[in-house]
């Protein structure tokens, strides 16, 4: 089975955005760090000797603008990574067979056994082939023609996975 995708840098977004939510190591990072940063504020205010009423509310106040800050300061920094030639982002050739994953673009060829998927995982936008931790083929679902040959395509993927690790 074969389709052609082409990933932009939304997509790429997206797929960093479902990795940090969804891969526990780092999903747990981030709300741990989100979580502290108004507690270290208000600590850092106790310490100067100001009000515990005004150090709980700029506490919260300035740990939740820092988290703000620390999400969309990461979405910038996702969003200049990937040059904007061919590699990451732009047209690519993904199929898959009973060997396994394979990637071709103008610029590069991939290719992973099925033994080295850890995880085929998909959400309403994108099936997501996880060849690591936090490495994954990004397969857009507009790339199909129909929502029917988006779930073939993931049903196949898992057919070949299960079979792999069976």
């Amino acid at each position: 089975m074969e389709i052609t995708v082409n990933i932009t840098r939304s997509d790429y977004w997206k797929y960093n955005k479902y990795a940090l939510f969804n891969i526990p190591k780092l999903r747990n990072r981030f709300i741990i760090t989100n979580i502290s940063l108004p507690f270290i504020v208000i600590i850092l205010l106790l310490l100067f000797k100001l009000p515990l009423v005004f150090s709980l509310c700029w506490g919260f106040f300035g740990g939740g603008l820092a988290c703000i800050f620390s999400y969309l300061s990461m979405k910038k920094r996702v969003m200049n990574i990937p040059d904007s030639k061919e590699g990451i982002l732009g047209e690519c050739r993904v199929e898959i067979n009973e060997i396994g994953i394979h990637q071709l673009s103008s610029v590069s060829k991939s290719s992973y056994k099925w033994s080295g998927v850890r995880s085929i995982n998909q959400n309403d936008e994108y099936i997501f082939i996880f060849v690591d931790t936090i490495m994954a083929y990004i397969i857009p679902k507009r790339s199909f023609v129909t929502e029917k040959e988006s779930l073939e395509f993931y049903h196949q993927t898992q057919s070949y996975f299960a079979k792999c690790t069976s």
